[in-house]
């Protein structure tokens, strides 16, 4: 898929998360009507993405936030609906309108990945400072601002992006893990993820065997290095004691959950890898679950 550069100022919005975005007509767009190199995308792509805003379709745009002065990086992207899921019917090109000093080779393209999200690389922030990319169907009618991009002589730290607590089908959630890591990575395009299902809930129970099962469907389809890493983790379920969720350093040689004999938050402490990390997701308690003491 081409991307079609454009080089206009454009003043900058607060894009903290992940996702930003507008359908419809565009909305608070303060990028003007398309012209010059934008307009090599034809009436096909005005249309098809006049088509696309009025259905409700987003983009999900993500840079690296923080990058080394001069080194390259890579902008991923993904058109989705308006119920968050993958627009797998969307046909066009993007515009990228840029602000500050950033270099983006010549005749750059899309190139799809893993179920069907884009990304392009070779883009280069020469100049230290926060920088701000916005990606554009032609047209103007759908667009987002990625989050901000930190550049950095000699960054110590970078930032990644994931979700620590969540669940599938093996215990309070809608869906199966698979397509808990699919969604995570392809589509809200995160770093890092955990499934966190509980080892106890209603009448399902999580097993050793299963939680083997469900990361080495992790490790073989999505876990990719230096892109993707799905942390080994659940939730130890306690009516007594309250919930804790538990992200291990290593794979465990068994799941210290409360059906196993561990009943206690001592126990789970004293059975964890070490390096792994003990947390309090529901500190209030709730209907089911006693509050903790801290």
């Amino acid at each position: 898929m081409r991307w079609l550069r454009e080089r206009r100022p454009f003043l900058p919005l607060l894009a903290l998360g992940l996702l930003a975005g507008c359908g419809g007509n565009g909305g608070e767009s303060d990028v003007p009507a398309e012209t010059g190199h934008g307009a090599a995308a034809g009436a096909a792509g005005a249309a098809d993405a006049q088509a696309a805003a009025e259905a409700g379709t987003y983009l999900n745009v993500v840079v690296p936030s923080v990058v080394k002065a001069g080194d390259e990086a890579s902008l991923r992207l993904r058109v989705i609906t308006q119920a968050g899921l993958p627009d797998y019917d969307f046909e066009g090109a993007f515009r990228v309108d840029v602000r500050g000093p950033v270099e983006l080779p010549e005749n750059m393209t899309f190139e799809p990945a893993q179920e069907g999200f884009f990304e392009a690389e070779g883009i280069r922030f020469p100049t230290p400072g926060v920088q701000f990319l916005r990606a554009v169907v032609p047209g103007d009618t759908v667009q987002a601002l990625a989050n901000s991009v930190n550049v950095a002589t000699d960054p110590e730290y970078h930032i990644y992006w994931g979700d620590l607590n969540g669940h599938s089908d093996l215990s309070s959630g809608g869906r199966a893990p698979g397509v808990y890591f699919w969604y995570a990575k392809s589509v809200a395009l995160l770093d890092f993820v955990a499934l966190t299902d509980n080892d106890a809930w209603e009448e399902r129970t999580l097993d050793d065997e299963t939680f083997r099962e469900i990361l080495q469907v992790a490790a073989e389809e999505f876990e990719e290095e230096g892109r993707f890493v799905a942390v080994p983790a659940f939730e130890w379920t306690s009516s007594t004691y309250g919930n804790r969720l538990v992200y291990f350093s290593e794979m465990p040689s068994a799941l210290p959950t409360v059906a196993a004999g561990v009943d206690t938050p001592q126990k789970l402490r004293d059975r964890l890898p070490a390096g792994s990390v003990v947390a309090i997701p529901h500190p209030s308690g709730s209907e089911g679950d006693h509050p903790v003491d801290p």
